[in-house]
C-alpha cells in the first residue's frame, strides 16, 4: 500500500478547472451594431444602461476579409489579456498573424488598407456586466451576466474613465455603478460613453469580487466555431428585460 499521501483538494481543484474550460456559460450579449444599444435583440431606452461593470479584458483581433453586417464571423487572429501586456495570439486562432502582438504587420499604422491610417488588427475591450438594479442583497451572485465589445474608437473613453475612478475614487470598474451610453459621433459613426453614478456600497462588495473573479474566466474565453443554429423566435412585446 502506498504511503503517499494524496492531495485531493488540489486535484479537485485541477479538475474544476479543466471541466471549466469545457463549458461556456450561458451569457447574453449587449449589441452595439449601428449605434444602436440593444440587450437580446431588444433595444434599451434612450441608447444607455445602468450597471456595473465587473471585469474588463484586453482583445485584439484581426479579420482578413471586409465587415459583413449580415454575416456572423471569428476573426482569424485574436488575442485575449487581463492586462494587455505581452499580448500573442491565441492557440485557437485559425490563422495566426505573428509569434506575439508586438511587433506584428497587422498591428502597424496604416494596415488597414484602401488609404486608411487605422490597424487591421482592432485594439478592443470586453466588459462584462451585471445590471444596476441588482446591486442589492441577494441578488449579486444570481443577476445575469452580460458581455459588451468596446470598438477601438470608444476605447479611448473606456480608457479615460477607468483612470478616472482610479483617480477620484481609488476603486475599479466593479466598486461603481456606471451609466453606459451610445451617442452619435461626427466621424466615428458613435461612441461609447461612461459615467460614475454612484459609488457602491462596502456591504456588496465581497459578492461583487467574486463575481469579477468568474466574469473575467468567461471574457478570457476563446471564440468557438459557429454553428447553425435555428432562428430565435421574437421577442415577447412587453416582457420585462434584466438591462
Amino acid at each position: 500500500m502506498s504511503t503517499d499521501i494524496v492531495n485531493w483538494e488540489k486535484q479537485m481543484e485541477d479538475m474544476a478547472k479543466a471541466q471549466s474550460a469545457l463549458e461556456r456559460p450561458q451569457v447574453s450579449t449587449i449589441s452595439l451594431k449601428s449605434g444602436f444599444m440593444s440587450y437580446m435583440d431588444v433595444p434599451l431606452p434612450g441608447n444607455k444602461l445602468l450597471a456595473v461593470i465587473v471585469a474588463s479584458a484586453f482583445e485584439n483581433k484581426f479579420y482578413s476579409g471586409p465587415y459583413d453586417p449580415t454575416k456572423i464571423a471569428i476573426p482569424e487572429c485574436f488575442a485575449l489579456s487581463e492586462t494587455g501586456i505581452d499580448m500573442v495570439p491565441h492557440d485557437m486562432s485559425a490563422q495566426k498573424q505573428h509569434d506575439q502582438c508586438f511587433g506584428c504587420p497587422q498591428a502597424e499604422w496604416g494596415s488597414a488598407g484602401n488609404g486608411r491610417r487605422g490597424k487591421a488588427c482592432k485594439e478592443v475591450r470586453r466588459l462584462a456586466m451585471i445590471p444596476g438594479d441588482d446591486l442589492k442583497d441577494g441578488a449579486i451572485m444570481k443577476a445575469p451576466l452580460a458581455l459588451m465589445s468596446i470598438p477601438v474608437t470608444s476605447v479611448a473613453n473606456w480608457k479615460k474613465y477607468i483612470q478616472t475612478l482610479a483617480a477620484e475614487y481609488s476603486r475599479p470598474s466593479f466598486g461603481v455603478l456606471t451609466e453606459i451610453k451610445v451617442v452619435p459621433h461626427a466621424t466615428k459613426q458613435f461612441e461609447v460613453q461612461f459615467q460614475t453614478k454612484a459609488v457602491v456600497n462596502e456591504q456588496f462588495l465581497a459578492d461583487l469580487f467574486a463575481r469579477h473573479k468568474s466574469a473575467l474566466e468567461i471574457l478570457l474565453k476563446p471564440y468557438e466555431p459557429i454553428e447553425e443554429e435555428p432562428e430565435a423566435p421574437a421577442p415577447e412585446s412587453g416582457k420585462k428585460r434584466k438591462f
